[in-house]
């Protein structure tokens, strides 16, 4: 006697029919079967197939459409120990032929509507209508039902596109189904209730309409396809039907709620999946007439319908990303890099799923090269696992969160882009209810690049591309930016996914039949001037940005457009219109003298509220000056200030070590660009083995670091210092925004994580922009919000705008508890003690360039509070050294007496150490005019990236530069207090005294010396120096990992 076993499939449909018999099994809109009935149905279909001789697992081809003929066949071959082959009623007749060939399948099921369709192809065809089946089951007659093993038994074969688009027969398993169905975790219906089915019989979730539901005591409530592509029609039947559970994709889901938010108010469970759920999908669900309970599914068919699940809730809204949430139970998932190994939360790399739910591989393919089942040792040992391709990570909480298909990944102009991050972007916007992403790969005969496409449907009959784009641009990089194209509807495969391969179809049809003009048409204008400024043409949607154009490249076409057209534009105008066709229409509409409006204000309005929901976590904040503590997170450390704040850092005995955030691939190349700004300026600092070298980006999620070692960090870190910016003389504001506003977002939320840390944050006295002239302020004490002073920010540079809104937000920060502190240097030219300034900075390039002309520009109200990079440093350090001073803001500038020095003073000191001219002062047009003359005929001169914000102008037809006359004075009543415990620092010598330093350094700049890197320490780099840096780079080399004990 064989030992019993649990039952399998078979047996639990049939002992679940027995105990339901009463109850409703399956219902259309024309009649319904109880769960006897439908028992007896397939019973009775069960003795035909019988007498075909068939054999166990053999594939049986069901050609019919979703609706009781459909289950009632499915149930029947499971029943007679066979494997279900569901078939698309809507594909053509080869198609189907050539598929049920390649399974060798000899024996169709099919309905009256179809049963002619295949007669010529030698199939053994049984016509099934449960209308004329028997329903009394008479034991006597030998019908039995073969309950084979469920982890043996093959139930299902469906199939898949996979990547290359031709079809792979999935073999699911009976035990994943049964796991699915009667899971613990994940309890999608209950006895009792009504669960629509509306899915496509070749897609695996109509297993768990029908069988789900039948193994669950539930009923399934046929829906057909016209109904389900109808939102009117499906709510109807939501609500006429009670359907209490219902699957949906994303994008059938965005349809309907668009048409009736309140389509699912009725529904107990909404399930959907298959696709990314956006944030914006999911608010809207949730807002208008939200159903008891909304989950998010995700998995592969090669897992047997879906591996986890997650309860989407407004938390998951508010932070504008769905996780796929959990494994259910039976399921494991890990995260692996391209050898396999298992990755840290946080780090991105490729799901892999094991347990009960992996399918049986894909016939007739487990020994090829490639196959995504495998073994893995040290996962679910001695059992197959299945290499989704889908890219994720898991998150702090614990949840698994989808990033993306790694062949979804495309590379434009050698930039990699991740298709769904475009999509989520757009609908981001707010502004299109779909969007589906796609890469076009043009003639391969042809120098042109590829394209990125974007397809969307707006939300509105209002709503144009424009709108779409400018709102896109506000959270995506401009390399991203995808050619539009609005459409009335996203084309659906038979699995209500978005049919991508389609739509790259319909879009090269549709260029196809706009090539119509010939080629040699000679070029308008505008093309003429985009080909001589970008160095090719450009298609009339092609996106300046997208095809690699730079803030430089768009300072160059405002000026040939004003040269060749006659037409002032500004830059700004150029990146809310980046297309030729985009620009000839607002060229004209200017030429008519229509005003133009600078979007820009409508687009930092809202940050300023950023910050105001954050509170402080409990617990002291940690002091950093102990010797048990001493840990330092330093950011922007290449950069002037934050490179001379290392070396301060280094030589404090208190300070253990310092953790320097640096946007790099790895540790290794993170040391080399500090090591390169040291030598830059001349620095050899020792203690140089405190420095930890970290690769990461404060602007992005976790700073780039991943989760754990975020977390990490967090714990460990005892201050921080966050120097970091962006910084572009000619980018908007929403080029600045990621790095500069929500770049210090992420960087109060460290500080507040894990434990409470102080963090200093490093402004500048340019955030009230020119409110000296426009609003006539003259004095700024050191705690005066940006926000009062927003009038005269729109004048002002991105960059400045984006700092604005930053301190705001720190302020928003600040009052609510949280240990922010806010230090403005004015403007740092140099130190104290040789003169080396930055030679990136704003001075170090307009000096230079005036001596090189012999004159400077006339602008007598012109003034700065000017200070020393080393006392910026020590006074900032000091700040920092006592948590009575947190909280405030100080003005790091001189504090005593007046720090402000005009422009015509500087100046006036050059022309006086110059020994064989002198500087003449001429009117700033003449002096812009020699600018252009000699920017525009070098390919690198140091006032080029300049040139926007000198030449165009922005008010009262005065540039963004002759805006910032009349300064006010900045007080330093905080600064002072703070000081009095430090002499040296009170008595630092002043500006003035200081400049001929500073002078001496121009002048070297301008006759080709860059720095005279004489080391600040006494005496010159030896040979021990030299060799303990050099074993620094080897060892990390050798380690290539931050060695964290995780």
């Amino acid at each position: 006697m064989e030992p019993p076993h649990e039952p399998g499939l078979s047996g639990l449909l049939s002992r679940q029919f027995k105990r339901f018999a009463t109850s409703v099994a399956i219902r259309d809109d024309e009649c319904h079967l109880s769960y006897a009935q439908l028992h007896a149905k397939a019973l009775n279909l069960v003795y035909q197939i019988r007498c075909l001789q068939v054999q166990p697992e053999v594939p049986i081809g069901i050609l019919s459409p979703r609706g009781i003929n459909h289950v009632v066949s499915q149930i029947a071959v499971i029943y007679a120990g066979a494997t279900c082959v569901p078939l698309d009623v809507n594909h053509p007749v080869q198609y189907l032929a050539n598929l049920l060939r390649n399974l060798d399948i000899s024996i169709l099921l099919t309905d009256k509507a179809n049963s002619h369709r295949l007669e010529a192809h030698g199939f053994s065809q049984i016509v099934v209508d449960h209308r004329s089946m028997l329903t009394l089951v008479c034991e006597e007659l030998g019908y039995d039902v073969i309950d084979l093993q469920p982890s043996q038994y093959r139930s299902h074969i469906f199939h898949t596109s996979g990547s290359t688009g031709r079809p792979k027969p999935v073999q699911v398993l009976a035990r994943g189904i049964i796991n699915y169905c009667l899971n613990e975790t994940f309890v999608p219906v209950h006895e009792g209730q009504q669960f629509g089915h509306l899915s496509n019989v070749t897609f695996d979730v109509s297993i768990m309409e029908t069988l789900g539901s039948f193994l669950r005591g539930a009923t399934a409530v046929v829906l057909d396809r016209d109904t389900v592509l109808d939102p009117a029609r499906l709510v109807k039947r939501i609500r006429e039907d009670k359907i209490d559970v219902l699957w949906q994709t994303p994008a059938l889901l965005a349809t309907t709620i668009n048409a009736y938010p309140q389509a699912y108010i009725t529904v107990d469970t909404l399930l959907t999946g298959g696709e990314v759920v956006t944030a914006q999908l999911a608010r809207k669900v949730l807002i208008y007439g939200p159903p008891k309970r909304l989950l998010n599914l995700y998995g592969p068919t090669e897992c047997t319908m879906f591996s986890t699940f997650h309860n989407i809730s407004m938390d998951d809204v508010e932070r504008g990303n769905i996780s796929i949430g959990k494994p259910m139970d039976g399921y494991e998932v890990i995260v692996v890099n391209d050898n396999l190994d298992v990755l840290l939360h946080g780090e991105v790399g490729e799901l892999v799923i094991g347990g009960k739910g992996v399918a049986g591989g894909y016939l007739s393919e487990s020994k090829k090269p490639g196959n995504a089942f495998i073994q893995l040792g040290h996962f679910c040992p001695n059992q197959q696992v299945y290499r989704t391709g889908d890219l994720g990570r898991w998150n702090s909480a614990g949840l698994l969160e989808f990033v993306g298909r790694r062949d979804n990944q495309v590379k434009i102009r050698g930039h990699r882009i991740e298709l769904e991050a475009v999509e989520a972007i757009l609908m981001a916007t707010g502004l299109v209810s779909a969007a589906a992403a796609v890469k076009i790969d043009v003639d391969s005969n042809s120098d042109a690049e590829s394209i990125l496409l974007a397809c969307v449907v707006p939300i509105s009959e209002d709503t144009n591309p424009l709108t779409i784009r400018q709102a896109y641009t506000k959270n995506a990089p401009y390399l991203m930016l995808p050619r539009l194209e609005v459409v009335g509807h996203l084309p659906l495969t038979n699995t209500h996914k978005i049919d991508r391969r389609k739509l790259v179809e319909q879009y090269s049809e549709r260029i196809g039949q706009k090539r119509t003009s010939p080629l040699h048409e000679p070029l308008s204008p505008i093309q003429q001037i985009v080909a001589d400024v970008f160095g090719s043409q450009m298609g009339p949607e092609d996106n300046f940005f997208v095809m690699g154009g730079s803030s430089l490249h768009a300072a160059r076409l405002v000026s040939r457009v004003k040269e060749d057209l006659g037409v002032q534009l500004r830059i700004a105008m150029v990146y809310e219109h980046p297309t030729q066709l985009e620009l000839v229409n607002l060229i004209e509409s200017l030429r008519k003298g229509e005003v133009w409006t600078d979007k820009n204000e409508t687009l930092w309005q809202p940050d300023l509220n950023l910050g105001k929901d954050m509170r402080p976590i409990p617990g002291d904040i940690v002091d950093w000056t102990t010797q048990s503590e001493g840990r330092v997170f330093l950011t922007r450390v290449t950069g002037f200030i934050g490179i001379f704040l290392l070396k301060e850092l280094l030589l404090r005995s208190n300070v253990q070590r310092v953790a320097c955030l640096v946007r790099a691939t790895d540790e290794l190349e993170a040391v080399k660009r500090i090591l390169k700004a040291l030598d830059l300026y001349g620095l050899r600092p020792s203690h140089m083995e405190k420095i930890w070298a970290i690769p990461g980006d404060f602007s992005k999620e976790n700073l780039g670091l991943g989760g754990e070692v975020y977390d990490y960090f967090a714990e460990w870190a005892s201050i921080i210092f966050h120097l970091g910016a962006r910084v572009n003389w000619i980018e908007p504001y929403e080029a600045h925004r990621q790095a500069n506003v929500l770049g210090l977002l992420n960087m109060i939320q460290f500080a507040n994580t894990k434990r409470p840390k102080a963090i200093h944050y490093v402004s500048s006295t340019s955030v009230y922009g020119p409110t000296g002239l426009l609003t006539g302020a003259t004095y700024i004490p050191e705690d005066e919000n940006p926000e009062f002073h927003l009038a005269a920010l729109k004048y002002d540079t991105g960059y400045t705008q984006s700092k604005s809104v930053a301190e705001v937000i720190a302020w928003n920060a600040i009052a609510n508890g949280l240990a922010v502190t806010i230090h403005r240097p004015g403007f740092v030219l140099g130190h104290s003690e040789t003169g080396i300034g930055n030679s990136e900075d704003f001075f170090s390039r307009v000096v230079p360039s005036c001596v090189g002309m012999g004159c400077y520009p006339a602008l007598s109200e012109h003034r700065d509070a000017f200070v020393s990079v080393d006392f910026v440093v020590l006074a900032l350090l000091h700040i920092a050294s006592s948590e009575k001073f947190f909280g405030r803001a100080y003005n790091l500038v001189e504090p005593h007496g007046d720090a402000m020095i005009s422009l015509s003073e500087i100046f006036e000191g050059i022309s006086a150490a110059l020994p064989a001219c002198s500087l003449i002062e001429v009117p700033y047009g003449d002096w812009v005019g020699k600018c252009q003359s000699r920017t525009y005929a070098k390919t690198q001169h140091p006032l080029k990236p300049l040139m926007p914000m000198l030449e165009e102008t922005v008010l009262d037809n005065k540039t963004r530069w002759e805006l910032q006359a009349r300064m006010p004075v900045v007080g330093t009543e905080s600064l002072r207090n703070a000081l009095r415990a430090s002499p040296n620092l009170l008595c630092f010598p002043t500006i003035r005294t200081l400049l001929p330093k500073y002078i001496r350094h121009w002048l070297e700049m301008a006759q080709g010396v860059t720095y005279n890197k004489k080391p600040l320490e006494n005496g010159q780099c030896s040979p021990e120096m030299k060799e303990r840096r050099s074993n620094y780079i080897e060892n990390i080399g050798r380690q290539g990992q931050m060695g964290l004990d995780l």
